[in-house]
């Protein structure tokens, strides 16, 4: 196996960590409201805080490599995220719990961004997309494999054993990118010596229009995909499901996504029409999330949102290749994220302050259809803008 395929394979599976992390509080969210006698609305904003650090932290974060190397700064949010969930799993208040979902979620946004460089920098010239692509499912995998073991733990040893064994595998991911990790020689970002006087480039109008748009069309994707994975497991068990099967329900369309992701890029790339793709991959998941939400072929429907709604991340992913040159990726880069944090971090408290008026896990389900919805418009209004500049 060359090495660079071997560095990716680090890269993924110490990636992992960050959905891992993410995905405790949706998965212990029941037994938290529970034992804190707070109500959804509350649960639902200590998901969104993992998201809070990022909107003030992007912008200076995608200038970050200026001044340390790729590596340093991955394992530092690595590290972070394992902190701020020892911390969540010790509070016993809502306010220290806060504190460490932010905490993780600082570390978060220099994963996000840096991991995601390091691909760039191995894989520059050479299938780029498909490593890209790989990489962006060890998100969905991590989130995968909470939905199922965060619940297990916290049944069997409490809620805080599960912000544990999180932090147990962020830190343990950190150690091993440390030690493993080597960037290429090329790599002018983690050179030995840094520059910090290195010139940032801007955005002209037009690309900036147009990395805000593609900015919103991630974020409410994301958005969408945070209040399906907070709240599917409620709307299974008021449908009669235990608990354990619930969460092992809810989790097929984060492991699906490894295959539709692919499938949905191939389709994409061989036929040259992604907003295609991607309309039919957003109606799919208006109409599962319509299903869900009414508890109408429930099961079949989180199916059917696995097969459809999830396979277009990739081809989301890749707008941020049209919208910004490459001399501006750092700025580019934290300003797309900025805004990704702002609109995803709202989400999820909306989404629990559905659920409390209502009474109704559906509610926020029909929320979450309406993020998906404006997903898919959005992406034309990313295409028109596009199109009234002659194309990028």
């Amino acid at each position: 196996m060359e090495r660079r395929w071997k560095i990716l394979c680090l890269l993924f599976f110490t990636r992992i960590a960050l959905g891992f992390q993410f995905q405790v509080l949706g998965s212990i969210s029941p037994r938290l409201v529970d034992a804190l006698e707070i109500d959804y609305r509350l649960a639902g904003i200590l998901v969104g805080l993992f998201l809070f650090a990022g909107i003030f932290l992007s912008l200076p974060a995608g200038l970050a490599y200026r001044y340390a190397t790729d590596k340093s700064l991955v394992t530092t949010g690595l590290v972070l995220l394992g902190v701020g969930g020892l911390v969540s799993g010790i509070a016993s208040t809502y306010g220290v719990i806060a504190v460490g979902r932010i905490i993780s979620g600082a570390g978060f946004v220099f994963g996000t961004l840096y991991f995601t460089k390091m691909v760039a920098d191995w894989f520059s010239g050479k299938e780029l997309a498909t490593a890209m692509g790989i990489l962006v499912l060890s998100w969905p995998i991590g989130i995968a494999i909470g939905q199922i073991l965060h619940p297990l733990v916290a049944a069997q040893f409490g809620y805080a054993s599960a912000f544990y064994v999180a932090s147990i595998y962020s830190v343990g991911s950190a150690m091993a990118l440390w030690w493993f990790y080597k960037a290429p020689a090329s790599a002018s970002a983690t050179a030995s010596v840094v520059n910090n006087n290195a010139p940032v480039a801007k955005l002209s109008a037009h690309y900036l229009k147009l990395t805000l748009i593609a900015a919103l069309v991630w974020a409410f994707f994301n958005a969408g995909y945070v209040v399906y994975l907070s709240f599917i497991v409620e709307a299974l068990i008021n449908s009669g499901y235990t608990e354990g099967t619930a969460a092992a329900i809810a989790s097929v369309p984060s492991w699906m996504m490894v295959i539709t992701a692919i499938v949905a890029g191939q389709i994409a790339d061989r036929t040259g029409n992604r907003n295609r793709v991607l309309y039919i991959s957003m109606a799919g998941a208006v109409v599962s999330l319509l299903l869900m939400a009414q508890g109408v072929v429930i099961v079949a429907a989180v199916f059917l949102f696995g097969l459809l709604a999830m396979g277009s991340a990739g081809i989301i992913m890749a707008l941020t290749g049209e919208s910004m040159p490459a001399e501006s990726w750092a700025f580019g880069m934290g300003l797309f994220f900025t805004l990704y944090f702002m609109v995803g971090l709202p989400a999820p408290g909306i989404a629990g302050w559905l659920y409390d008026i209502t009474g109704n896990p559906g509610a926020p389900l029909l929320f979450g259809a309406g993020l998906f919805a404006l997903v898919a418009v959005c992406n034309y209004w990313f295409r028109v803008s596009v199109s009234t500049k002659g194309g990028v």
